[in-house]
Protein backbone atom coordinates (compact mmCIF):
# COMPACT_ATOMS: atom_id res chain seq x y z
CA UNK A 1 0.00 0.00 0.00
CA UNK A 2 1.37 3.65 -0.48
CA UNK A 3 2.46 5.59 2.11
CA UNK A 4 -0.07 8.54 2.83
CA UNK A 5 2.73 11.13 3.20
CA UNK A 6 3.86 11.53 -0.48
CA UNK A 7 0.31 12.38 -1.52
CA UNK A 8 -0.49 15.58 -2.44
CA UNK A 9 -4.29 16.91 -2.11
CA UNK A 10 -5.78 16.91 -5.37
CA UNK A 11 -9.15 16.96 -6.89
CA UNK A 12 -10.09 15.06 -10.64
CA UNK A 13 -13.51 15.52 -12.20
CA UNK A 14 -15.01 12.78 -13.77
CA UNK A 15 -17.17 13.00 -17.40
CA UNK A 16 -18.82 16.22 -16.67
CA UNK A 17 -21.48 15.61 -19.23
CA UNK A 18 -22.92 12.77 -17.25
CA UNK A 19 -21.70 12.51 -13.40
CA UNK A 20 -21.71 15.35 -11.66
CA UNK A 21 -19.22 13.91 -9.34
CA UNK A 22 -15.88 15.31 -7.91
CA UNK A 23 -13.18 13.06 -6.88
CA UNK A 24 -10.73 14.57 -4.20
CA UNK A 25 -7.47 12.98 -2.72
CA UNK A 26 -5.73 13.97 0.24
CA UNK A 27 -2.53 14.29 1.65
CA UNK A 28 -2.96 14.55 5.05
CA UNK A 29 -3.20 11.13 7.55
CA UNK A 30 -3.24 8.13 5.48
CA UNK A 31 -4.01 8.44 1.83
CA UNK A 32 -7.58 9.01 1.07
CA UNK A 33 -9.78 9.72 -1.53
CA UNK A 34 -13.08 10.90 -1.19
CA UNK A 35 -15.90 10.95 -4.20
CA UNK A 36 -18.44 13.88 -3.78
CA UNK A 37 -21.83 15.15 -5.56
CA UNK A 38 -21.85 18.92 -4.66
CA UNK A 39 -25.32 18.91 -5.78
CA UNK A 40 -26.65 16.14 -3.24
CA UNK A 41 -23.82 17.38 -0.47
CA UNK A 42 -22.94 13.91 -0.61
CA UNK A 43 -19.67 12.61 0.08
CA UNK A 44 -18.40 8.82 0.67
CA UNK A 45 -14.78 7.73 1.06
CA UNK A 46 -13.36 5.34 -1.00
CA UNK A 47 -11.95 2.15 0.33
CA UNK A 48 -8.12 2.39 0.58
CA UNK A 49 -5.71 0.97 -2.14
CA UNK A 50 -4.29 -1.97 -0.05
CA UNK A 51 -2.72 -3.44 -2.93
CA UNK A 52 1.24 -4.38 -0.89
CA UNK A 53 4.35 -3.20 -2.66
CA UNK A 54 7.42 -5.02 -2.54
CA UNK A 55 9.33 -5.22 1.21
CA UNK A 56 11.77 -2.66 1.37
CA UNK A 57 10.13 -0.55 -0.86
CA UNK A 58 8.32 2.56 -1.09
CA UNK A 59 5.39 4.05 -3.41
CA UNK A 60 4.33 7.44 -4.50
CA UNK A 61 0.87 8.23 -6.40
CA UNK A 62 2.20 10.32 -9.19
CA UNK A 63 -1.74 10.49 -10.93
CA UNK A 64 -5.38 10.27 -10.11
CA UNK A 65 -8.60 10.00 -12.56
CA UNK A 66 -11.72 8.59 -12.76
CA UNK A 67 -14.50 8.20 -15.36
CA UNK A 68 -18.29 6.46 -15.93
CA UNK A 69 -18.02 2.80 -18.35
CA UNK A 70 -21.23 2.99 -19.73
CA UNK A 71 -20.29 -1.05 -20.51
CA UNK A 72 -20.13 -2.02 -17.48
CA UNK A 73 -22.58 0.66 -15.98
CA UNK A 74 -19.72 1.19 -12.83
CA UNK A 75 -17.29 4.35 -12.16
CA UNK A 76 -13.59 2.95 -12.58
CA UNK A 77 -11.11 5.26 -10.25
CA UNK A 78 -7.53 4.80 -11.77
CA UNK A 79 -4.04 5.65 -9.33
CA UNK A 80 -0.45 5.79 -11.68
CA UNK A 81 2.02 5.04 -8.71
CA UNK A 82 5.84 4.72 -8.87
CA UNK A 83 7.43 2.29 -6.61
CA UNK A 84 11.13 2.60 -5.83
CA UNK A 85 13.17 0.55 -3.56
CA UNK A 86 13.58 2.67 0.34
CA UNK A 87 15.93 5.55 0.48
CA UNK A 88 18.79 5.20 2.86
CA UNK A 89 17.61 9.18 4.10
CA UNK A 90 14.22 10.75 3.84
CA UNK A 91 13.45 12.86 0.57
CA UNK A 92 16.18 11.24 -1.07
CA UNK A 93 14.45 9.49 -3.83
CA UNK A 94 16.20 7.72 -7.13
CA UNK A 95 15.27 5.77 -10.04
CA UNK A 96 16.70 2.67 -9.81
CA UNK A 97 16.55 -0.20 -12.68
CA UNK A 98 14.31 -2.29 -10.58
CA UNK A 99 11.91 0.31 -9.93
CA UNK A 100 8.70 0.77 -12.28
CA UNK A 101 5.76 2.46 -12.35
CA UNK A 102 2.33 0.51 -11.42
CA UNK A 103 -1.51 1.05 -12.42
CA UNK A 104 -4.18 0.46 -9.77
CA UNK A 105 -7.74 0.59 -10.58
CA UNK A 106 -10.59 0.90 -8.11
CA UNK A 107 -14.39 -0.82 -9.91
CA UNK A 108 -17.47 0.63 -7.90
CA UNK A 109 -19.04 -2.55 -9.42
CA UNK A 110 -16.88 -4.71 -7.74
CA UNK A 111 -16.11 -2.42 -4.82
CA UNK A 112 -12.29 -3.40 -4.76
CA UNK A 113 -8.61 -2.77 -6.03
CA UNK A 114 -6.63 -4.65 -8.72
CA UNK A 115 -3.69 -3.84 -10.34
CA UNK A 116 -3.82 -3.14 -14.40
CA UNK A 117 -1.42 -5.04 -16.74
CA UNK A 118 0.63 -1.89 -17.94
CA UNK A 119 4.44 -0.63 -18.89
CA UNK A 120 5.47 2.68 -18.45
CA UNK A 121 8.47 4.20 -17.82
CA UNK A 122 9.29 6.62 -15.21
CA UNK A 123 7.88 10.43 -15.83
CA UNK A 124 7.15 13.79 -14.71
CA UNK A 125 3.81 14.84 -13.93
CA UNK A 126 2.77 18.21 -14.49
CA UNK A 127 0.52 18.62 -11.67
CA UNK A 128 -3.35 19.69 -11.94
CA UNK A 129 -3.17 18.86 -15.59
CA UNK A 130 -5.73 16.36 -16.03
CA UNK A 131 -8.64 16.40 -18.10
CA UNK A 132 -11.61 13.29 -18.44
CA UNK A 133 -12.70 13.50 -22.56
CA UNK A 134 -13.62 11.27 -24.89
CA UNK A 135 -14.36 8.23 -22.50
CA UNK A 136 -10.22 8.60 -20.85
CA UNK A 137 -8.84 10.54 -18.41
CA UNK A 138 -5.63 12.48 -19.73
CA UNK A 139 -2.37 14.00 -17.77
CA UNK A 140 0.08 16.05 -19.11
CA UNK A 141 3.90 14.58 -18.41
CA UNK A 142 7.03 14.64 -19.57
CA UNK A 143 9.25 12.01 -20.74
CA UNK A 144 12.85 12.38 -21.01
CA UNK A 145 12.17 16.62 -21.66
CA UNK A 146 9.33 14.96 -24.37
CA UNK A 147 5.84 16.24 -23.86
CA UNK A 148 3.40 13.79 -23.67
CA UNK A 149 -0.38 13.59 -22.94
CA UNK A 150 -0.93 9.97 -20.70
CA UNK A 151 -4.69 8.73 -21.68
CA UNK A 152 -6.03 6.02 -19.50
CA UNK A 153 -9.19 4.68 -21.19
CA UNK A 154 -11.75 3.62 -18.96
CA UNK A 155 -13.95 1.22 -20.97
CA UNK A 156 -10.78 -0.83 -22.63
CA UNK A 157 -8.86 -0.20 -19.41
CA UNK A 158 -5.64 0.80 -21.32
CA UNK A 159 -3.39 3.21 -21.78
CA UNK A 160 -2.16 5.18 -24.60
CA UNK A 161 0.03 7.89 -25.50
CA UNK A 162 -0.67 11.61 -27.49
CA UNK A 163 2.47 13.47 -28.34
CA UNK A 164 2.84 17.44 -28.04
CA UNK A 165 3.25 19.98 -30.73
CA UNK A 166 7.07 19.64 -30.67
CA UNK A 167 7.55 23.58 -30.98
CA UNK A 168 4.80 23.70 -27.61
CA UNK A 169 7.18 21.60 -25.45
CA UNK A 170 10.15 24.23 -26.91
CA UNK A 171 8.41 26.80 -24.67
CA UNK A 172 7.56 24.47 -21.84
CA UNK A 173 11.57 24.78 -20.85
CA UNK A 174 11.65 28.50 -20.25
CA UNK A 175 10.04 28.17 -17.01
CA UNK A 176 8.22 31.04 -17.23
CA UNK A 177 5.92 29.80 -19.31
CA UNK A 178 2.82 27.04 -18.12
CA UNK A 179 0.09 24.76 -19.80
CA UNK A 180 -3.75 23.82 -19.11
CA UNK A 181 -5.25 20.85 -20.78
CA UNK A 182 -8.78 22.01 -21.77
CA UNK A 183 -11.60 21.06 -24.24
CA UNK A 184 -12.58 23.33 -27.08
CA UNK A 185 -14.76 22.95 -29.93
CA UNK A 186 -15.73 19.56 -28.79
CA UNK A 187 -11.87 18.52 -29.02
CA UNK A 188 -8.70 18.41 -27.13
CA UNK A 189 -7.03 21.48 -26.69
CA UNK A 190 -3.38 22.75 -25.18
CA UNK A 191 -3.27 26.15 -23.48
CA UNK A 192 -0.17 27.65 -23.72
CA UNK A 193 0.32 31.26 -21.43
CA UNK A 194 2.68 32.80 -19.09
CA UNK A 195 3.41 32.53 -15.50
CA UNK A 196 5.74 36.04 -15.28
CA UNK A 197 4.58 39.10 -13.91
CA UNK A 198 4.46 42.64 -15.07
CA UNK A 199 4.17 41.95 -18.62
CA UNK A 200 1.86 41.00 -21.49
CA UNK A 201 1.65 37.97 -23.23
CA UNK A 202 -0.40 35.80 -25.84
CA UNK A 203 -2.48 32.62 -24.93
CA UNK A 204 -1.35 30.00 -27.78
CA UNK A 205 -4.55 27.58 -28.29
CA UNK A 206 -3.53 23.98 -30.10
CA UNK A 207 -6.22 21.58 -31.23
CA UNK A 208 -6.23 17.77 -31.69
CA UNK A 209 -8.13 17.80 -35.11
CA UNK A 210 -8.11 14.01 -34.76
CA UNK A 211 -8.35 12.35 -31.73
CA UNK A 212 -4.75 9.94 -30.77
CA UNK A 213 -3.36 11.29 -33.85
CA UNK A 214 -0.80 13.58 -32.38
CA UNK A 215 0.13 14.91 -35.86
CA UNK A 216 -3.52 16.46 -36.16
CA UNK A 217 -1.99 19.15 -33.54
CA UNK A 218 -3.08 22.81 -34.85
CA UNK A 219 -2.39 25.69 -33.86
CA UNK A 220 -5.91 27.24 -33.52
CA UNK A 221 -5.91 30.49 -31.91
CA UNK A 222 -3.41 32.90 -30.49
CA UNK A 223 -5.41 35.25 -27.62
CA UNK A 224 -3.80 38.48 -26.63
CA UNK A 225 -1.81 40.16 -25.35
CA UNK A 226 -3.19 40.39 -22.25
CA UNK A 227 -1.50 40.94 -18.92
CA UNK A 228 0.21 37.87 -17.62
CA UNK A 229 1.14 36.47 -13.88
CA UNK A 230 -2.08 34.58 -14.07
CA UNK A 231 -2.44 30.55 -13.49
CA UNK A 232 -5.28 28.88 -15.90
CA UNK A 233 -7.81 27.10 -14.10
CA UNK A 234 -9.96 25.92 -16.50
CA UNK A 235 -12.15 26.36 -19.65
CA UNK A 236 -15.66 27.80 -18.54
CA UNK A 237 -19.23 27.70 -20.47
CA UNK A 238 -20.09 24.88 -22.78
CA UNK A 239 -20.14 27.91 -26.15
CA UNK A 240 -15.93 28.44 -25.58
CA UNK A 241 -16.65 31.92 -24.31
CA UNK A 242 -14.80 31.76 -20.80
CA UNK A 243 -11.14 30.96 -19.74
CA UNK A 244 -11.14 31.07 -15.97
CA UNK A 245 -7.37 32.44 -14.34
CA UNK A 246 -6.26 32.64 -10.71
CA UNK A 247 -3.96 36.05 -10.21
CA UNK A 248 -2.77 35.84 -6.78
CA UNK A 249 -5.40 34.22 -5.10
CA UNK A 250 -8.00 36.55 -7.03
CA UNK A 251 -10.23 34.69 -9.61
CA UNK A 252 -10.07 36.33 -13.14
CA UNK A 253 -12.03 35.70 -16.33
CA UNK A 254 -11.12 36.24 -19.57
CA UNK A 255 -13.77 36.47 -22.19
CA UNK A 256 -12.23 34.64 -25.80
CA UNK A 257 -14.21 36.45 -28.44
CA UNK A 258 -14.17 39.67 -26.54
CA UNK A 259 -11.09 39.78 -25.44
CA UNK A 260 -11.60 41.18 -22.61
CA UNK A 261 -10.87 40.25 -18.74
CA UNK A 262 -13.24 40.28 -15.73
CA UNK A 263 -12.09 40.60 -12.30
CA UNK A 264 -14.77 38.72 -9.67
CA UNK A 265 -14.60 39.69 -5.87
CA UNK A 266 -13.32 36.52 -4.86
CA UNK A 267 -10.12 36.28 -3.52
CA UNK A 268 -7.87 33.41 -1.76
CA UNK A 269 -4.52 32.19 -1.35
CA UNK A 270 -2.67 32.03 -4.41
CA UNK A 271 -2.07 28.55 -5.91
CA UNK A 272 -4.63 27.40 -3.13
CA UNK A 273 -8.24 26.75 -5.13
CA UNK A 274 -9.54 25.45 -8.66
CA UNK A 275 -12.24 25.78 -10.42
CA UNK A 276 -14.38 22.93 -12.58
CA UNK A 277 -16.53 22.81 -14.75
CA UNK A 278 -19.69 20.05 -14.37
CA UNK A 279 -22.88 19.42 -14.71
CA UNK A 280 -25.53 18.91 -11.36
CA UNK A 281 -26.84 15.58 -11.14
CA UNK A 282 -29.40 13.91 -8.72
CA UNK A 283 -27.78 10.72 -8.67
CA UNK A 284 -26.99 9.89 -5.55
CA UNK A 285 -23.42 8.33 -4.57
CA UNK A 286 -25.19 5.52 -2.78
CA UNK A 287 -26.88 4.25 -6.30
CA UNK A 288 -23.26 4.08 -7.76
CA UNK A 289 -20.89 3.16 -4.86
CA UNK A 290 -21.12 -0.06 -3.06
CA UNK A 291 -19.60 1.33 0.04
Amino acid sequence: MCDGRFIRIGISLGDPSRSGFFLLFSAFGEASSICCNPTLREFKVLPRNTIPIPKGYVCKLEQFGFGFDADTNSYKFVSIVKVWEQPTHYHTFSWEEDSYVRTDLYDSSTNSWRIIDTELPDFVCMPECNLFFNGAQHWMVSDHHVGKILCFDVGREVLKWILHPPSLWDYRHDGKLGMALVTLKQSLAILRYSYESDSEDCIDIWLLKEYGVSESWTKQFVIGPYPTGHDILARCSSQDQWILFESNGQLVAYAIHANQIKTFQFHGHAKSFRAVIFRESCVSLNQVLLI
